[in-house]
């Protein structure tokens, strides 16, 4: 997955509704969504912490950067977690 852009990711959930309420999902999804908030602080999106939202909502929080900011969709994932 790490070459997986976060537009594929995205297609990948939509395309199977048990992705979406897949728990094993929760650690990727926190550290995209805290990647994206620290990129963009001033456009967090109003909603619980990642660490403690549920997978739905993680999606949700990626799917309004990606809203926000559409060429999100073509970053590789390993490219917006990995910033050493």
């Amino acid at each position: 997955m790490s070459n997986e852009t976060l537009g594929a990711l995205l297609d990948r959930i939509a395309a199977d509704d048990a992705l979406c309420h897949d728990d094993q999902l929760r650690p990727l999804l926190t550290a995209i969504v805290e990647a994206l908030d620290a990129e963009q602080p001033d456009e967090r999106p109003a909603s619980a912490p990642p660490m403690v939202a549920g997978t739905v909502a993680l999606v949700r929080m990626i799917a309004l950067h990606v809203r926000r900011r559409p060429l999100l969709r073509t970053r590789r994932i390993v490219d917006i977690i990995d910033k050493t």
